[in-house]
């Protein structure tokens, strides 16, 4: 069985070309957004749909996975224990 990767990657305050080059220079060939309120307020290009439309066009797949994997921002303490928020 060959070894995968998992890269993870945060938005900051990129130009949507330059995100993608960072993503391009590692040979990225999917992301996995999961962030439950996937939209920014200052760098809309970052924005659910923003973003899945700028990768679709530079060849990068894209599911959204907010609903199932992001942070339940209506319950902020969900899925905290206590042993994590000392990890933490």
């Amino acid at each position: 069985m060959s070894q995968k990767t998992l890269y993870t990657i945060g938005h900051s305050t990129h130009k949507i070309t330059e995100f993608v080059a960072l993503l391009g220079m590692h040979e990225i060939e999917a992301i996995a957004d999961i962030r439950s309120a996937p939209y920014s307020r200052y760098n809309p290009q970052f924005n659910k749909d923003e973003l899945q439309q700028s990768l679709k066009e530079s060849g990068i797949a894209y599911v959204y996975l907010g609903k199932e994997l992001g942070h339940d921002v209506k319950n902020r303490n969900a899925g905290v224990t206590e042993k994590l928020i000392i990890a933490w």
